[in-house]
């Protein structure tokens, strides 16, 4: 009798990508966490809406949702596991109106928040690419 030959599905891209973005995760929000010191400390954040610290916690909240995602995304990608995969996709939608509103609708927008937002928006939107492919490609093995 012949041994069976299995094929990996998992998408190689995907993973370098979640790779990366995992480790510029922590980065971003390190950086952020720097940039908002000074800007507590050198603009005028008005002092009754408190704006500032929304931002901050909306910040951690960014950071949290994002772990979960790209671990999410990881874990479908290397077991070939259909749900995982799109339980990061549908995180992938909190994570982009987070971008968006720290690099347009915060209450300072620096030119180094519109490059480390940049950044993460080229992440999302790769991984936005091949995540959905690497489904489509668990659905038609029907191995999930």
């Amino acid at each position: 009798m012949g041994a069976q030959v299995h094929t990996s599905l998992s998408s190689l891209p995907l993973e370098i990508l979640l790779f990366f973005n995992r480790y510029y995760s922590h980065l971003y929000l390190c950086l952020s966490a720097l940039i908002f010191i000074y800007k507590g400390m050198y603009l005028p954040y008005p002092p009754t809406t408190g704006a500032f610290t929304w931002e901050i916690i909306f910040l951690c909240l960014y950071y949290i949702i994002d772990q979960i995602r790209v671990t999410q995304a990881s874990k479908g990608n290397k077991t070939e596991q259909l749900f995982p995969l799109l339980t990061a996709c549908l995180l992938t939608l909190p994570c982009v109106i987070s971008l968006a509103y720290y690099i347009n609708l915060q209450t300072f927008v620096l030119r180094v928040d519109i490059v480390l937002n940049a950044i993460s928006f080229c992440f999302l939107a790769l991984e936005s690419i091949f995540g959905p492919l690497t489904t489509l490609r668990f659905l038609q093995a029907s191995r999930f």
